[in-house]
């Protein structure tokens, strides 16, 4: 969220080459949107915006943008939904925080949703009606299906396309290289 956007530098073109060669998973939840493209661009592994919303629905800081969503849908990567109400809309409810999936969706397809609630990293502020806690969860999956999405894709979204980041880059783990100093 600083002023200027200075991007990737190159200690960081270096760091996400490392976590590719070591299955890292690079998560780009709090970086700047040319520093998202590049570190993106740079990436041969599926990455993660863990915990973010949509600008096109409610411009937010911490939201993405419709670049930033093209260039993670082609890397294969997933946007974790978020429940920081500041960045759902005016009045966060189960309902607008399924108008950023459904937008998405609706752009990109199943294969980019992901859920990263951020429940632990609210900070005091109100969960979004209907999500109230963890247990609420269910709200969000039937407020989607009500609006066309299938199990398959709500199941994606729940935990299909995380999984399926997780274990691209688990390809790369090596435990014997793990244990040398």
């Amino acid at each position: 969220m600083s002023r200027k956007d200075y991007g990737l530098t190159g200690d960081g073109e270096e760091l996400i080459a490392l976590c590719n060669r070591l299955g890292v998973i690079v998560d780009l939840a709090h970086a700047s949107k040319r520093t998202t493209l590049e570190a993106i661009e740079a990436s041969r592994l599926p990455v993660i915006v863990s915990h973010a919303n949509v600008k096109a629905v409610r411009d937010h800081p911490r939201n993405v943008d419709d670049e930033q969503l093209e260039a993670l849908s082609k890397n294969g990567g997933v946007l974790g939904f978020t429940l920081i109400s500041p960045t759902i809309s005016d009045d966060p409810s189960v309902e607008s925080l399924a108008d950023h999936v459904m937008y998405v969706y609706e752009r990109f397809g199943p294969r980019i949703l992901a859920v990263g609630t951020d429940y632990f990293g609210l900070l005091n502020m109100p969960e979004p009606r209907g999500l109230e806690e963890m247990s609420k969860l269910g709200n969000l999956w039937r407020e989607l299906e009500r609006r066309g999405l299938g199990d398959e894709e709500i199941r994606m979204m729940a935990y299909g396309n995380a999984i399926r980041v997780v274990r691209e880059n688990a390809s790369r783990w090596r435990f014997s290289s793990l244990a040398s100093p």
